[in-house]
């Protein structure tokens, strides 16, 4: 999909500490009662409330949402 000369050039500008902060965020997220949690709401219930909490987007890619 991507030469190999650009994919070595982005891997390299990766700050690794920064990396790893955002995948310990990512992977608390995964947590057995989170994702019982997400199974049991409805999926609109579960969207709406993504957003309110500003869970994923906001806290670990700084996204901002429209309001």
């Amino acid at each position: 999909m991507f030469q190999k000369s650009v994919l070595d050039k982005y891997i390299k500008s990766i700050d690794a500490e920064l990396l790893e902060q955002k995948y310990k965020e990512f992977l608390n997220l995964l947590k057995p009662t989170k994702i019982k949690q997400i199974k049991v709401n409805k999926e609109l219930q579960y969207q709406e409330g993504f957003c309110k909490r500003q869970t994923l987007f906001i806290k670990i890619n700084k996204v901002c949402l429209n309001k």
